[in-house]
């Protein structure tokens, strides 16, 4: 361990490290004869550290244990940064699955609330769909946009109108009229993304496009729309979510949703 700990010290200028753990091995084997007042045969590595530090003249046992927490808490964190580095490398070649569901409590309230009972039909081929898009590192990722966006399209609609159902056939009239539907949404998703990292496979750019058709009672259009959400993601912010760029877009796109749906006359 004192040679990785050297290692990483020597990448990061903490040589100081090596110091540590040595003085800290020295006082746990001294704690076990019960002589630890004070350490004097490891006084060359104090002059190590006051010379690379000048934090201390002297170290007894409770400093030396705390400057081991201290500084292994942040090699435990190098060591972190290093695990995801090389789980992101070992695992490249392949596609790379991430979600697009955003936080619906992230989601715009409408300002202007109807009484209309909506729909929504999304065919059991769009629920099933799986969409590749370029990744990083020469990956691509791996989604499926309908089913991933499926509870954000419902919300959305939710907040708009006094009642939504979900339509298992956009052909059964009996069920629209028994439900008294005025209007059903038709979405049709197409999505977009990238990365600039040549090391990493997350995609740190997505873009999401929505297009929302509205049929009326007669099967015609009563509304049509399209909006456009981008999202953007560094390695800083990512590591602790792979699919985060795309849930950024995601979230932009329906609140984008929001904003026309409360424009519109339905």
């Amino acid at each position: 361990i004192y040679f990785l700990v050297i290692k990483i010290g020597n990448l990061v200028n903490l040589r100081v490290f090596y110091f540590l753990l040595k003085i800290n091995s020295a006082l746990f084997w001294r704690e076990s004869t019960s002589q630890i007042l004070k350490v004097t045969t490891v006084y060359k590595y104090k002059v190590n550290i006051i010379y690379k530090s000048n934090y201390w003249t002297y170290i007894d046992a409770e400093t030396a244990f705390t400057l081991k927490i201290k500084y292994m808490e942040y090699i435990l964190k190098l060591l972190t940064n290093m695990f995801f580095l090389f789980s992101v490398l070992i695992l490249s070649g392949c596609a790379h699955q991430i979600s697009l569901n955003p936080d619906t409590e992230k989601l715009q309230v409408t300002e202007n609330k109807s009484a209309s009972v909506v729909g929504y039909y999304i065919s059991e081929d769009d629920i099933k769909k799986q969409v590749k898009t370029p990744g990083g590192g020469g990956d691509n990722v791996s989604y499926e946009p309908y089913k991933d966006t499926e509870a954000a399209l419902y919300t959305v609609l939710s907040n708009k109108f006094e009642n939504v159902y979900k339509l298992e056939s956009l052909t059964d009239s009996t069920f629209l009229k028994d439900k008294k539907i005025e209007y059903v949404f038709i979405p049709t998703i197409t999505t977009q993304s990238s990365s600039d990292s040549l090391f990493t496979w997350p995609p740190t750019e997505f873009t999401f496009t929505l297009n929302c058709k509205t049929l009326n009672n007669n099967g015609d259009i009563a509304w049509n729309s399209e909006v456009k959400g981008f999202g953007k993601a560094e390695f800083d912010e990512f590591k602790n979510d792979f699919s985060l760029s795309a849930k950024r877009a995601t979230e932009e796109a329906f609140n984008k949703l929001v904003v026309e749906l409360d424009q519109s006359n339905l």
